[in-house]
């Protein structure tokens, strides 16, 4: 009897998962059926579409030489709402992370000081917050809390991480992340401001050059053709 008990609690420790399995299983949602994306669809659709309109076969190729740049167009419109998203979520992070740190050092545990924030701030951010405070309430486990968290909250979930492994104060390393990520805005808005003047500088150029043929240049050639003529 007691070699069967010991033999079915080894096999329950190897088959039942991990806390940070069951919280996957809990708050990952199952990926769907994998389908094709909308790129791979109007890059197939292409030649089909010319061939159909022209009813020539050489519309076909042409329309397998236009695939790449039908798809990467396509690509650009499904990516422009997350590139919004991002930025807006890129300038609320300092402060929610502020929020958050600010919380946490008045002695509330993180699942609360996430799901006080969450209260305050707007969305999109306010939503991966509470998703995240959520998972912290249910499991307990930052570990298993931090499964696949958005990418927006990347930098709060290293620095959780990052406060269990050390032990350092959880509230001094989520300051010390808004302060990572105010820097990296600063830095990211320096760069954008370079590429701006770079790429205002063939604008300008095509500006300007009209306008100095026509006062230094063109004056210039009209007297030196006057003096040479009798």
């Amino acid at each position: 009897m007691i070699v069967a008990l010991l033999a079915g609690l080894a096999a329950w420790v190897l088959v039942v998962p991990s806390a940070a399995r069951r919280a996957r299983t809990l708050w990952v949602p199952r990926r769907p059926a994998r389908r094709p994306r909308a790129d791979q669809l109007a890059m197939v659709a292409t030649p089909v579409a010319l061939l159909v309109l022209v009813g020539r076969p050489w519309a076909a190729l042409a329309g397998v030489v236009l695939a790449p740049v039908v798809g990467a167009a396509v690509r650009r419109l499904e990516t422009a709402d997350e590139r919004a998203r991002a930025l807006v979520v890129r300038r609320q992070l300092p402060e929610a992370l502020d929020l958050v740190s600010a919380v946490l050092a008045a002695g509330r545990p993180p699942a609360a000081a996430l799901a006080l924030v969450a209260d305050v701030t707007a969305p999109p951010l306010a939503l991966d917050l509470r998703a995240v405070a959520d998972r912290l309430a249910v499991s307990g486990e930052v570990r298993a809390a931090l499964v696949e968290l958005p990418d927006s909250l990347a930098v709060l979930g290293r620095a959780l991480g990052r406060a269990e492994d050390t032990g350092a104060p959880v509230a001094g390393v989520v300051a010390s992340a808004a302060d990572d990520t105010r820097r990296d805005a600063r830095a990211a808005r320096r760069e954008a401001g370079r590429r701006v003047g770079v790429r205002t500088a063939a604008p300008l150029g095509l500006c300007f050059l009209p306008a100095f043929l026509l006062v230094g240049i063109v004056p210039t050639v009209v007297a030196l053709a006057g003096s040479l003529l009798p």
